[in-house]
């Protein structure tokens, strides 16, 4: 019993679970993908890509106030910082294009990043 409640401890919140598993539903069937870092165990979430892929997908994703504050507390991918990245996915979109076409994205977003926690 006892290790059932620290088992429940660890877990993150129910909507923080939610948007993990959208993030990674996403991140499965989107051509690039959502995660904008390379590195493993990293994951660089831009808010305003998400909530466009999601509604490409056809799926609900709750992006308010409230479930970003619930993000900074995760504890299974634990909130690093905000900062200005490079974006692989925006990259591998943008040499996918013909030559000289103007649908490319931009090669910097600000992003949320988060890591993997490695205690859990």
């Amino acid at each position: 019993m006892a290790k059932q409640r620290v088992q429940a401890i660890q877990l993150d919140q129910p909507p923080v679970m939610e948007f993990w598993d959208m993030f990674d539903y996403l991140q499965d069937n989107e051509a690039f993908g959502v995660n904008h870092s390379v590195e493993q165990g990293v994951y660089v979430v831009n808010f305003n890509h998400i909530a466009q892929v999601a509604s490409e997908h056809r799926q609900s994703m709750l992006l308010n106030t409230d479930i970003k504050n619930l993000l900074k507390s995760g504890r299974m991918r634990k909130f690093v910082s905000v900062k200005t990245v490079r974006s692989v996915v925006n990259s591998q979109f943008n040499s996918s294009l013909a030559v000289g076409s103007t649908l490319s994205k931009p090669d910097v977003l600000r992003c949320w990043v988060f890591q993997e926690n490695s205690e859990s």
